[in-house]
């Protein structure tokens, strides 16, 4: 009897240590992607410190263009045109590049990052899964309304 004992707890032993490996190989392998993935992030980020952009052209002394009328007249309620002036600037404001200072970027980063794995802690606590996080793909379950 107390032989049968022995042999189930050795076997329980060895069970829950092939399991146990199996967990820390999983997240080896997690642990191995994140820092795949940071290798590549700052291999992106190291371009150099010049902030000008490629593309951008600058003329001494240029104006804006500006049409017949300005478009300030166009967002006076009175005015007929108010809803297509509005969409319009709206439509500007989305469009226009806003440049982000290194500082910022980092945090939105930071901010992101954290959210991801919150969610992959989740996940993996309910379904069990540890995949690591991939910063480009999986944007599908973030709630960007949350922090703007």
């Amino acid at each position: 009897m107390a032989n049968a004992s022995a042999k189930q707890q050795i076997f329980n032993a060895i069970h829950s240590n092939t399991n146990h490996q199996y967990a820390l190989e999983k997240y080896n392998q997690r642990l191995a992607a994140e820092l795949q993935e940071i290798d590549r992030l700052l291999a992106a980020a190291d371009i150099g410190d010049s902030d000008d952009e490629v593309g951008d052209v600058e003329i001494q002394g240029a104006i804006r263009p500006a049409g017949p009328i300005p478009e300030t007249e166009f967002l006076i309620p009175a005015s007929p045109f108010y809803n297509e002036g509005i969409k319009r600037s709206r439509y500007i404001n989305f469009t226009v590049t806003h440049p982000m200072k290194p500082k910022e970027l980092e945090v939105l980063t930071e901010a992101v990052t954290s959210e991801f794995r919150r969610l992959k802690a989740l996940d993996s606590m309910g379904h069990g899964i540890n995949e690591p996080i991939d910063l480009t793909a999986d944007v599908g379950k973030l709630n960007w309304k949350d922090d703007c």
